[in-house]
């Protein structure tokens, strides 16, 4: 037996600096882990171990040593912090990333004062930030492992060159507390950019500004402004500069900064095409770096009675309303700013009589129309043709139709409307990590199976999500029932979601139904989940599919998603994929691609 020295040794010695960088994963939801496992054997290049909870994980701490553990909160037998809190108390230090799903996030922040590396709340919107995340955490680690092969070698020199040590040791500190440091920046540069857009709209006669902007980080390239020159005279403009984050508000601030909407003294409005043509020579001149550009709708009106000019630079086209519900799109006259120095831009004019409205925006709002399936031009115009109301009341209706946050680019809405309304600038609320995020959004995604009889019809109802995790229940349900000659009634009135093992399993049970001429049907469906129908070729069961929702029976009772072991998940996950991959040629290679690592993985789980 080897004496305590000899155990704290085994502890706390790394693995060589030579080794592959190594992750364990602990999360008891098998699916996923395996999604975790594969993106970051995939993305990280690292060896990656799995854990089911944190009993599990115990041993492969004590025996393995890996670098960084990602680990869940909630977990049957052992959570993720009292895992975390056990590693630190037997001297385990690798590097802790927590994920924070519904209803942890104090634990979460406990964990951060425990020293964990940072926390990624569940579910993901996508498996960028985990990657992120990870690659910082391993190059923490490589970074530790070289700042105590530095002591060692300093100790070994002489006292001279202590003082390089300490600067070490302040180095890895600082980097320690980057992420943190980044945040608090960020926070600062968010308000600074808000305040550089109009806080109040001008008072023109005749005149209404309505604005949303939307920024998809803290900080966004998007800008818009309003700029009054005189009594009956307003330039205004929606700009939005390449890329996202930093850089890409910083050249919308230079835009700010270097744009000259009037000249001479009293001032006297320049013409759109000479400011953007100056604004061109300006960016080229001092952004030399290669994809740096900004797109940008100039506006002005002025005299009596009003003329809209409009220039524009590489922008989304302008769309100008008549009040007899004419839409006329003005494309850009010029190329993006900063391409080139000799760009020439062209203008175009047009009256803008009582009733006119004038729509510029940036392409985040076309990109979250179309991630809606809600058309991109072509939707806009419906929405300024059919909308006589309030210009407030029509900015809503836009971002409505754009889904709701968070958006994957920057989005910013001008409307400038010929009405006697009052004005309304919307920047949104800005960000505040600080705060918890109320219970409903942590607990997004969520869902659960109800279960009732209504006029001898079997009655299932999704409620919240549909995915993987009810699919085996599901199937293994209505199939009792359809080999029994029942029928068959889904609700899908409260499922705003559904995954691709949702979907095969409804097209398996469709399938079934018909073979045994056993009514079934689903209603309640929402369009985006149609949709999903739709785009995988699933003619089955669009034919038994309903808009309306069914009365729903008097009593339902749960029907409770956990009874079903790792391996009837798989075997459901695989099943429901291969009859997807028979429908649709489109997705056929990646649905078989699934199929071939679910069976993988089962194969090795029962060699274990």
């Amino acid at each position: 037996m080897g004496t305590q020295a000899d155990k704290e040794t085994s502890r706390t010695s790394p693995p060589p600096a030579e080794a592959q960088s190594r992750v364990l994963v602990v999360d008891d939801e098998f699916a996923v882990r395996m999604l975790l496992a594969n993106v970051l054997k995939r993305e990280c290049d690292c060896e990656v171990m799995e854990a089911t909870d944190g009993l599990d994980a115990q041993p492969i701490l004590l025996r393995e040593h890996p670098d960084v553990v990602v680990t869940d909160l909630r977990m049957p037998r052992m959570g993720g912090l009292a895992l975390l809190q056990w590693a630190t108390e037997n001297g385990l230090r690798p590097v802790w990333i927590i994920l924070s799903g519904a209803g942890s996030f104090r634990d979460a922040v406990k964990a951060i004062h425990l020293g964990a590396f940072d926390y990624i709340p569940k579910p993901m919107e996508s498996n960028d930030s985990l990657v992120i995340t990870v690659r910082n955490a391993l190059r923490q680690r490589k970074l530790e492992r070289e700042r105590a092969r530095l002591l060692r070698e300093v100790e070994q020199r002489n006292t001279r060159l202590r003082s390089q040590v300490c600067h070490l040791d302040r180095a890895c500190r600082l980097l320690s507390e980057q992420a943190k440091t980044i945040e608090q920046d960020l926070h600062r540069a968010e308000r600074i950019q808000r305040a550089l857009l109009p806080q109040h709209p001008p008072a023109m006669e005749g005149l209404a500004f309505h604005s949303a902007y939307r920024t998809s980080r803290h900080v966004g390239g998007d800008l818009y402004d309003i700029l009054p020159i005189g009594p009956r005279q307003v330039a205004f403009y929606v700009a939005d500069a390449a890329g996202h984050g930093v850089s890409a508000a910083m050249l919308s601030v230079l835009l700010k900064n270097r744009i000259c909407p009037c000249e001479g003294r009293p001032p006297r409005p320049r013409q759109p095409r000479d400011v953007l043509e100056d604004l061109n020579r300006c960016l080229v001149a001092e952004c030399k770096a290669p994809g740096l550009f900004i797109t940008c709708a100039y506006g002005l009106l002025e005299g009596e009675p009003r003329r809209l000019t409009v220039a524009s630079a590489g922008h989304c086209p302008a769309l100008l309303a008549r009040p007899d519900g004419a839409i006329e799109s003005i494309e850009h006259t010029g190329p993006a700013m900063g391409l080139r120095a000799d760009a020439r831009y062209e203008q175009c004019e047009s009256p803008f009589g009582e009733g006119a409205r004038l729509l510029l925006y940036t392409d985040g709002l076309l990109d979250a129309l179309a991630a809606q399936a809600a058309g991109g031009v072509e939707r806009l115009c419906d929405l300024l043709r059919g909308d006589r109301g309030a210009g407030k009341d029509l900015v809503g209706r836009v971002l409505s139709a754009a889904g709701g946050e968070p958006h994957a680019d920057d989005m910013t809405v001008l409307l400038v409307a010929a009405a006697g309304e009052p004005s309304s600038l919307d920047h949104g609320q800005q960000r505040d990590v600080s705060a918890e995020p109320p219970a409903e959004t942590a607990a997004e995604g969520d869902g659960g199976l109800l279960v009732g009889e209504r006029d001898g019809r079997f009655v299932v109802s999704v409620e919240g999500k549909g995915d993987w995790t009810h699919s085996t229940v599901l199937h293994d349900a209505c199939q009792d029932v359809l080999e029994e000659g029942q029928a068959v009634r889904m609700d899908l009135s409260h499922c705003p979601q559904v995954d691709s093992t949702f979907l095969g399993t409804v097209h398996e049970l469709t399938v079934e139904a018909e073979q045994r001429r056993v009514p079934i049907d689903i209603d309640g469906v929402q369009d985006p989940v149609r949709r999903q129908f739709e785009e995988l070729g699933m003619e089955q069961a669009l034919q038994h599919m309903h808009p309306t929702a069914p009365d729903r029976p008097p009593q339902m009772t749960p029907l409770a998603a956990g009874g079903s072991d790792d391996n009837a998940h798989r075997r459901r996950i695989i099943s429901a994929h291969e009859h997807l991959a028979a429908l649709n040629a489109t997705h056929r290679e990646e649905f078989l691609r699934l199929v071939q690592a679910m069976r993988k993985e089962m194969e090795l789980c029962q060699s274990r």
